[in-house]
């Protein structure tokens, strides 16, 4: 049913250590952003629109992360070019990887310089550790 391979690393455990400290600091985001715009509403109001916010945070976060379960299985070659095949996911790394130079790259006067590093995967592999 399930494989519980990866726990029996280090590396599985230091993933799962990361994805948890990612969804707190998250989470946190979501209870700081949600606070600042329900106190805009009457008080009757508040608790229900912050528990609707933080229950769709939730599904939304649950379901990107399927999302992204998903996309790591698209290996199987769609189309060669020059005898290097290429996957989905392939595909869906490199149409990412524009958005991330303009993330990393695009300047806006209103937060008074470069906008920052919005994903990892922006940056060199060499500079993650990853060889090639």
């Amino acid at each position: 049913m399930f494989d519980l391979a990866p726990f029996s690393t280090a590396d599985g455990w230091i993933s799962l250590l990361t994805l948890t400290v990612l969804e707190v600091v998250l989470g946190i985001d979501n209870l700081v952003f949600l606070s600042i715009m329900t106190g805009k509403l009457p008080r009757e109001r508040q608790p229900f629109a912050r528990r609707l916010g933080l229950g769709l945070a939730l599904v939304m976060r649950v379901l990107l992360l399927l999302a992204m379960s998903w996309l790591i299985t698209l290996q199987a070659n769609l189309f060669t070019i020059f005898g290097q095949g290429f996957s989905g996911r392939d595909l869906i790394l490199i149409m990412g990887r524009p958005g991330c130079s303009v993330a990393l790259t695009h300047d806006d006067s209103a937060t008074a310089g470069p906008v920052t590093v919005r994903c990892l995967r922006c940056l060199p592999p060499d500079l993650l550790g990853t060889g090639s």
